[in-house]
This record gives structure tokens, sequence and C-alpha cells, in this order.
């Protein structure tokens, strides 16, 4: 189910009034249509109006949790079939995700914004997507091209660190005082840096 408030208690609520009566697949075809709108939002960054902030604000964990799924799956394989570390870089991948959601959450409310750490995570979750597309062009660029990939794939995921941040960086930058939007986006570009880096490492030569 996603979530349509800051309060769990009130989401729940929400539930068991509207969601509780109505078939399976008509609650699942709505959850999908939101995930696919909030994924719109991070692939065509843009100056946010009311009605995307609003989306962005209605939180949901579904999304977040299948990108990062899908993310760590495809690196874990990519690193079991070179060594033995795949194990290691799915659990990366999900610890990095959830310090990056925490450091997101406290810094934003030190700057003087109001986030909760479920819209944190939904926010960071989501916009590592692009990630998730770059990892994919970067292994069949490794597996399909003979020649060396390297600086292709370094300029692939550079480009994604900065789409990322764009994406993020307009709905963070609405929530802080326009003097500390350097110092909200900042934290979110040395997290992603660190996403392209892992990549870059995993699906080498």
């Amino acid at each position: 189910m996603l979530v349509h408030s800051d309060d769990p208690a009130e989401h729940f609520e929400k539930i068991s009034s509207n969601t509780l009566d109505e078939p399976v697949y008509v609650t699942i075809g709505r959850d999908l249509k939101r995930i696919g709108l909030k994924i719109s939002k991070v692939m065509l960054p843009r100056q946010l109006g009311g009605q995307d902030l609003e989306t962005m604000r209605d939180w949901d964990l579904w999304g977040p949790l299948v990108i990062c799924f899908a993310l760590a799956t495809l690196l874990t394989i990519t690193a079991e079939s070179h060594n033995n570390d795949g194990p290691l870089i799915f659990s990366l991948v999900f610890v990095i995700v959830c310090c990056g959601s925490a450091a997101v959450t406290i810094n934003t409310k030190l700057l003087g914004g109001k986030i909760s750490i479920f819209q944190g995570g939904c926010l960071i979750g989501y916009s590592i997507f692009p990630f998730f597309v770059s990892s994919i062009i970067c292994l069949i660029l490794v597996n399909a091209v003979s020649w060396n990939t390297i600086l292709l794939r370094i300029g692939i995921t550079c480009f994604c660190v900065f789409w990322a941040s764009a994406a993020t960086a307009s709905f963070v930058g609405e929530l802080v005082p326009p003097q500390r939007k350097v110092l909200a986006v900042y934290p979110l570009f040395l997290f992603y840096f660190v996403v392209g880096w892992i990549i870059i490492l995993v699906i080498g030569e």
C-alpha cells in the first residue's frame, strides 16, 4: 500500500476505510501508477510545482524497495561472475541507501526543513533509478564491446550522478531556506558519487 501521510497511524486508518474493501488488482494497479509517476519525476528533473511537491511528499516504500533490490541484484550477479563478493555487494547497496536516507532526513531537519524519515527513504530510493539504468547500459557495454569502455562507463555514471542530484535538489531545495540549498544538496551529491563509484568498480572489464 502506498502512504498518503507522514503519520503511519493515520495511513493505516485510511487503509482500513478506503482500500480493504476493494479488489487486490485495483490496489496494485493504483500503486504501480503512482510508482511510475514518481519515477518519471526523477527521470525528468525540473523545477517542481505545487502538485509535483505533493506527489513526492506522498511517500511510499514499495517503489524504493523494488528499485534498490533490482540494483543490488544486478550488481550482485555481476560481482559473482568475477569473484565471491556478491553477498557483500548486495548488503552494501542496502546499507548505503539506508544511511543515505537517514543522512538526508537529519541534514534537512538541521537546516530548518520539514521531512520525515519515510520521505527521505522514498526520495533516495526513487533517485537511484538512473543508476539502475546506467548499470544495465554499462553491463551491456562491457559484454558487447571489444575495446576498453572504462572512460565511457565513467562518463555515463557521472551523468547519472548529476542527473540524480538535479532531481532531488528540486525537491529538497523547496524544503529548506533558499540560502541553505547548497548545504542541503551537497550531501546528496556525495551519496550519489559513492553509488556511482561502486557501480564503476563492480562492473569492470
